[in-house]
């Protein structure tokens, strides 16, 4: 599709080409049951009328939410265009802000700590980081274990150029409609940031990673923004807050486990806190056990009914006319509450 530098002009492209899914993009269910429509791009001036909606599904099998109405893979180059500026990412500059490093490099610090805990990271290993950011968990790879093979992958070009600057040749440019690595690499470890919830085809996506993973090899995915905790509007981290039209898949721990876990992986480590989850995933080398993958799915399900009504209540708060009322008012409780 052509490219555009005006909004309104780009965003009428995307939408007369919307595409609806017949099935769940996770497991391939179709049982489904309509949860809400809007998504954030309501909020948005200059956005047009075809993309204000996603019409948001369960798929009562795996329990995954998702946009049933997206974005074709032929849009998929001009809608991520406009990634920085619909998603409001105000550090996609060069170079990216002090802050945004800062946070970005103490948040590595952790992450490499989580790893080397577990035993994963060890002496010439092969490691791919999808959606590296500016690469800092790299470069505290390359500290430690400098003869260690690293790829990395990001949307932004801004981040790309800050890597290279800091030595680290093998990041790229991430391809939004599909998980794409360097051909013929076999990695130890991928990495991936919140990777499923962009995905336009989780399932192929998880099937990439599995192919590209050596056998017996790990996959850690961080940072996948647990939405169920968005939809509990008496949690203690609950924020009025709308769903980004490139958020296609909201995971919550249990179905994000069944996708692993059907797609040939098994759990060695989870945890979860706040808004955030981790899962430390090894490749398969035996048969998937089905019976263990029966088990998750059901707990998936149990779950499912607690996240889609919150789900409602978020939307029919989100087109009251008291809205801005409610969101202030929640605001205020959540300062009082970190006061006291």
């Amino acid at each position: 599709m052509a490219s555009s530098t005006d909004l309104a002009v780009a965003t009428a492209e995307i939408a007369a080409c919307m595409t609806e899914c017949e099935a769940c993009p996770c497991c391939g269910g179709r049982d489904l049951e309509a949860v809400a429509c809007r998504n954030d791009l309501n909020a948005i001036d200059g956005v047009n009328d075809g993309m204000r909606d996603s019409f948001y599904h369960v798929c009562l099998d795996c329990s995954v939410i998702f946009a049933r109405r997206r974005q074709s893979l032929a849009s998929v180059p001009l809608f991520y265009q406009w990634f920085a500026h619909l998603e409001r990412r105000d550090y996609a500059v060069y170079p990216p802000p002090q802050n945004y490093i800062q946070a970005k490099s103490a948040g590595a610090r952790t992450l490499l700590g989580y790893l080397a805990d577990r035993g994963v990271l060890s002496p010439g290993m092969t490691i791919a980081h999808v959606r590296c950011d500016a690469g800092s968990l790299l470069m505290r790879i390359r500290e430690q274990f400098p003869d260690c093979t690293l790829h990395g992958y990001d949307y932004f070009e801004s981040n790309i150029r800050y890597a290279h600057d800091q030595g680290l040749d093998g990041v790229g440019q991430l391809d939004a409609a599909g998980i794409k690595f360097a051909d013929g690499t076999a990695y130890d470890l991928i990495v991936c940031n919140h990777i499923f919830t962009h995905s336009f085809d989780p399932a192929a996506d998880l099937q990439k990673l599995y192919a590209a993973l050596k056998p017996g090899g790990v996959l850690f995915l961080y940072n996948e923004v647990d939405h169920l905790l968005r939809f509990q509007p008496k949690g203690r981290f609950y924020q009025w807050v709308a769903l980004n039209n490139f958020h296609k898949q909201l995971l919550s721990p249990a179905s994000l486990e069944v996708l692993l876990t059907r797609g040939g992986f098994s759990i060695e480590d989870r945890s979860h806190r706040n808004f955030y989850m981790q899962f430390l995933a090894r490749r398969n080398v035996a048969t998937v056990d089905t019976s263990y993958d029966a088990a998750v799915a059901l707990a998936a399900r149990e779950a499912a009914p607690v996240m889609v009504r919150n789900f409602q209540r978020w939307a029919t708060v989100q087109d009251s006319r008291f809205h801005g009322l409610i969101k202030i008012t929640s605001k205020l409780r959540k300062a009082l509450r970190r006061e006291s």
